[in-house]
């Protein structure tokens, strides 16, 4: 087993306050209800994951969603989903990238849709119905309204989450390979 750096957890810590700030840079998207928003706070730890490996990773995305939970509108429903999602998407990066960091990200995108979709399905919509004092129609009339021509909880878990996280991972994978090529070295 490898000694952790001794920088290790201070620089955990200014990552994960990164992704704090990154948090309220949220970006709308189209086709999808109001209270779904890209935002690149899982960028700070796929940066972790390269220069300090996936505990560190956890650590800062499980930071991040805890300081989040103050100001969060879900009842910590999103920052329950983001975290899960994130840990799949750190892990299958991680379990992927030897074969090529592209192969990695591919992976992480897809894997992170599915969980996405399954926890949606699964869990988070009906926590989020039985919180929020609302129903599949209510869920439905709001994505119509944004866009989405989704007509069932299938068809908005097809139109509205898929697309979603496909994009949000993406987005994710191409700022961090951006800003890896320029940080790397300070991580050394």
């Amino acid at each position: 087993m490898t000694p952790l750096h001794p920088l290790s957890l201070p620089m955990a810590g200014v990552l994960a306050a990164v992704g704090v700030i990154l948090t309220y840079a949220e970006i709308p998207v189209p086709f999808v209800p109001p209270f779904m928003k890209i935002d690149m706070s899982d960028v700070p730890a796929v940066i972790g994951l390269f220069s300090m490996g996936l505990p560190a990773a956890v650590f800062i995305t499980a930071v991040k969603d805890i300081i989040h939970l103050f100001v969060s509108e879900s009842l910590g429903i999103g920052e329950i989903c983001n975290f899960l999602v994130s840990l799949v998407y750190l892990a299958a990066f991680r379990c992927a990238a030897p074969w090529g960091r592209a192969f990695g990200f591919t992976a992480a995108v897809l894997s992170m849709t599915a969980a996405a979709a399954f926890l949606n399905a699964a869990v988070l919509l009906p926590l989020y119905f039985a919180a929020f004092h609302i129903d599949e129609a209510q869920l439905l009339a709001m994505a119509r309204a944004a866009g989405s021509p989704a007509a069932s909880l299938s068809d908005y878990i097809l139109l509205a989450v898929v697309p979603f996280n496909l994009v949000k991972g993406a987005a994710v994978a191409a700022l961090s390979s951006l800003l890896w090529k320029k940080l790397a070295a300070y991580f050394q």
